[in-house]
Order: C-alpha cells, then structure tokens, then sequence
C-alpha cells in the first residue's frame, strides 16, 4: 500500500540508478559464477563496448518511482542529467505535489553535494551508498572495467567482475536487438561471496524503445531500501 508522501522523503539518490541498475531480487544470495575466465576476444570487446553505449553521452531523464524506506512506500517524481564525459550527474526528487524530497549533485572531483528533506535518511553511509548506486548506474566507462575478468554464469550467459574498493561489481548481460550486441541486465555489489545490493534492468520490446533501461530495480537490504523506477522520457 503506499503511502501519503509525507514531505519529500529523499532516498531517491539511487533513484534512477541509474535510468542504477536496482523490486530485484529479493534477498541477498550467494554469487555463484564458473571457474574458468574465458578468453573470447571479440565478446570481451563486444561486452567492453556495451557498457560505453549503455546511455549517451550527455542526457536527462524523467522517471516515475517507488521508493521503499524502512517499510514504507513513497511516490516521487524523479529529475536526471547526466554529463558522462565531464563525470557529472544530479538527480532532483520530488513529491506528488511539486516539493524537492532529494537533491544530490555529484561531479567530476568526486565531490558530491546532498541536500535532503529526510531526518531518518540523513546518514553519513545511507548517503554515501546512494551515490556509489548512481555512480555504478550512469557514470561506468569501458576504462573502468578493462582489468575485469570475463566470466559464465549458471545459464551460460558472460559476467563481467570487476575488483574495486575491496568488493567485488559483478555485470551481468543478455542479447540485444542483434547477435552482435549485448545489453547490461543486472549489476550486484558482492564481498566474501555475498550480495550487498542488487540493481536489475528491462528493456523494451522494439528495436527503437530496447535500446535503454525502460525499468530499473533496485535493492539494498543493509540499508532497507528499495527502488522500482519507471523511464518516462529520456533526450
């Protein structure tokens, strides 16, 4: 049941990771991926360049949320520009009436600016998970995961892992609207084997609306939070 949106309840960093990635899928569970690195030179390039076509360079957004906060529903209306190649982004949230809930601005110097409207949401490691999720969502680059290893999960699709900050990005892809493309399908945050949170991505049917995330879930159990966003528009 959701809820009446109290005032801006924030939280929505993470709101559109990202379209950021991530509801999910319901509790953490263990990783689980084939021993063997595989060494397809072409796919591996194939995946590496997927990830630098996963958003266009300069865009904004418009999404339609869900935010689940220490078990209550909330509604927001969320508000994205994203400048990749400057490493710049900032999601504005706002309710159902029009007021600001959340306001994270995050630039290239790795500094980020939070203003938010939430007493309970005003943590020190709440805000600094939530910019990490939107970092993850919409500022990777291929250079960020060329030292990765290229993997095979239990279904045979290619899993990307990437080593940073002592835990372990674990990509997940699927086809595209091609043989030749991939599309990045679900991204999880793992240490000591375990999932920390979960981002999950669908895609549109056609050719025209496949091409970017239409939905994105996401999960964060530690933190206790969630996100089911819907992509209204994207120029």
């Amino acid at each position: 049941m959701v809820a009446a949106m109290p005032r801006p309840v924030l939280q929505i960093i993470c709101l559109l990771v990202c379209p950021v990635l991530f509801g999910m899928m319901g509790s953490c569970s263990s990783v689980s991926l084939k021993k063997q690195t595989m060494a397809d030179d072409r796919l591996r390039k194939e995946i590496l360049s997927t990830v630098d076509s996963l958003y266009p360079d300069r865009f904004k957004a418009v999404h339609r949320v869900i935010l689940t906060l220490f078990g209550k529903d909330y509604v927001l209306n969320g508000y994205l520009s994203v400048d990749r190649a400057r490493n710049d982004l900032r999601v504005v949230a706002q309710s159902e009436l029009g007021g600001d809930v959340f306001d994270v601005h995050y630039t290239g110097g790795g500094q980020a600016r939070i203003v938010s409207r939430i007493g309970r949401i005003k943590n020190r490691h709440l805000e600094k998970t939530m910019v990490r999720d939107l970092r993850v969502l919409y500022l990777l680059k291929r250079k960020d995961l060329e030292r990765g290893s290229l993997f095979r999960d239990q279904d045979g699709s290619p899993v990307l892992s990437v080593r940073n900050d002592g835990a372990d990005i674990l990509l997940y892809f699927q086809k595209g609207v091609s043989d030749r493309t991939w599309r990045l399908r679900q991204i999880n945050m793992a240490e000591n084997g375990k999932t920390d949170y979960m981002i999950r991505l669908e895609y549109g049917k056609n050719q025209k609306t496949g091409k970017y995330p239409s939905r994105i879930f996401v999960t964060d159990p530690a933190m206790h939070y969630s996100l089911n966003i819907s992509v209204s528009y994207l120029m």
